[in-house]
């Protein structure tokens, strides 16, 4: 999901800032890149503590 993600928005934003630029699709590779490296780990730290959350505030309403 992270991977997906990262791709298509790092392919929109590089497209707002440059336009059709010359080197597009290696300038949108590069950002990817950049952009799973960061996507990645957030998705493995963000992922359990929104199921903590949701359980939480599941248990929450049932009492």
């Amino acid at each position: 999901m992270s991977l997906m993600m990262s791709f298509m928005m790092f392919g929109v934003i590089t497209f707002i800032n440059l336009g059709v630029a010359d080197h597009f699709v290696m300038l949108w590779f590069k950002a990817f890149i950049k952009a799973f490296a960061v996507a990645f780990p957030c998705v493995l730290i963000l992922v359990p503590l929104a199921r903590v959350i949701k359980s939480s505030s599941e248990s929450m309403i049932e009492n």
